[in-house]
């Protein structure tokens, strides 16, 4: 089994960062130059090309010209306080945790209990992975 930068818990602060962020791009950009910008200040790390990709393939016009996230309206409904720490106990197949060096969706503590809780468990840190934006907010 492998996990992507989640935990087997999502504790409130995370999920009202997301949801304040996205509060925040509910408004847009006024060009694709514009979130380009803030994708490119956001993951300086990652090549212009690509961020341009995710700006053609993942972005959309709206009626009134801005630029906005294509994405479930509905995606917030499910990005609510969480926690599966009975389910994830159960888990018997060798598992590994792949995380951003830089996010902190799952923190150290949260690390150490899933040592703890899954004996089988990886846990890989990618270092100086995970947008800046989250590093600002943690």
């Amino acid at each position: 089994m492998i996990s992507e930068d989640v935990g087997p818990e999502r504790p409130a602060a995370i999920s009202n960062r997301r949801a304040n962020r996205m509060a925040q791009e509910e408004n847009g950009w006024a060009s694709g130059d514009d979130l380009l910008a803030q994708l490119q200040a956001d993951y300086p790390r990652t090549s212009e090309p690509v961020l341009r990709n995710v700006v053609k393939h993942g972005s959309k016009q709206r009626d009134d010209q801005r630029i906005i996230w294509k994405r479930d309206p509905a995606i917030l409904n499910g990005f609510v306080p969480t926690e599966l720490w009975a389910s994830v106990s159960k888990i018997k197949a060798p598992i590994v945790y792949i995380l951003g060096g830089a996010s902190t969706i799952v923190p150290k503590e949260t690390q150490q209990r899933l040592k703890q809780t899954l004996p089988q468990v990886e846990i890989v840190e990618m270092p100086e992975t995970g947008p800046l934006s989250e590093r600002r907010a943690a």
